[in-house]
């Protein structure tokens, strides 16, 4: 866990603000003339071999942007920072506390956890990931993220020769996004007080991307019940927690499968890409199916 009192020692010591500059001269690798390698300039050591097109956005200008300016808001964001591939990709998890609130869960008065708003940063290297920059809510009993689609995407950009003129977002937004997740804290209350029946939850979760399994890819197929099943275990485990099977439980079940982790483990993962697919799909049905039918 990091917090912003920490933040510009990491970048003196070249943590994460790696620079991610493109090398092209002495490459011998044949039929790759219109390819370049991105690679660490600190290590020396290579990310990625991509197009010509490819222009690497550093991780500070993404991360050292919302950072400071939540700081300069008053904010004082705790940091939790994931790195793949040798930082290849990297995603920065910050919580706000100073946003937080208590919700009920259930009938008992004494059933609570504590929500607050939460941003996710994402940046690559390796073509994996866009400059991104995405806002949800964090559950302090299971360290979840929650997102809805209008809140994905503050900015999403390629990495491209004018890419890094996209990246940055105004404060005004920042403080709009809390705004947005603070009014959506009523309704998580409601949710955590709605009770629901088992056929109402499966068929909301089938409903889910991803968890339709009927598929004649067996494979696929295969994995689809997979995830269902653990998915319908996990929404039990949340139920005896949660105070009933509410919906905030089943959608506590499923946002337990799109969280990113540091480990991997259950329903966890620990692959960025899975994570931020996973996040997608929850954050489209959460907005298309569970908001229409529960505000």
């Amino acid at each position: 866990m990091l917090n912003l009192n920490t933040f510009n020692q990491i970048n003196a010591d070249n943590h994460y603000d790696i620079l991610g500059r493109v090398r092209t001269k002495g490459v011998k690798y044949k039929g790759l003339e219109n390819y370049k390698i991105v690679y660490n300039s600190k290590t020396k050591k290579n990310y990625s071999i991509v197009n010509n097109t490819y222009t690497p956005i550093n991780n500070v200008d993404v991360f050292g942007d919302v950072i400071g300016k939540l700081s300069k808001l008053g904010l004082d964001p705790k940091l939790s920072i994931y790195q793949y591939k040798n930082g290849a990709s990297t995603a920065i998890r910050a919580k706000i506390p100073q946003k937080s609130r208590i919700i009920q869960q259930g009938d008992n008065p004494n059933n609570t956890t504590k929500l607050m708003p939460e941003f996710w940063l994402y940046n690559s290297y390796d073509t994996t990931q866009k400059a991104r920059l995405s806002l949800s809510v964090f559950d302090n009993i299971c360290s979840n993220g929650m997102a809805f689609k209008n809140w994905l995407n503050f900015y999403n950009v390629k990495h491209s020769k004018n890419g890094i003129n996209k990246v940055g977002v105004d404060p005004d937004k920042l403080l709009e996004g809390l705004d947005m997740v603070n009014r959506q804290f009523d309704l998580i209350q409601d949710w955590a007080k709605k009770i629901i029946t088992y056929d109402t939850a499966k068929s909301l979760l089938k409903s889910l991307s991803g968890m339709n399994t009927k598929s004649t890819d067996p494979n696929k197929k295969r994995d689809r019940i997979n995830n269902y099943d653990r998915i319908l275990e996990q929404v039990q485990t949340e139920e005896r927690t949660r105070g009933g099977l509410t919906l905030w439980a089943l959608v506590s079940g499923v946002t337990q499968y799109s969280t990113l982790r540091a480990t991997k483990g259950g329903l966890n993962t620990n692959s960025l890409k899975v994570g931020v697919d996973r996040q997608e799909a929850v954050a489209n049905w959460l907005s298309r199916v569970i908001e229409p039918a529960y505000s």
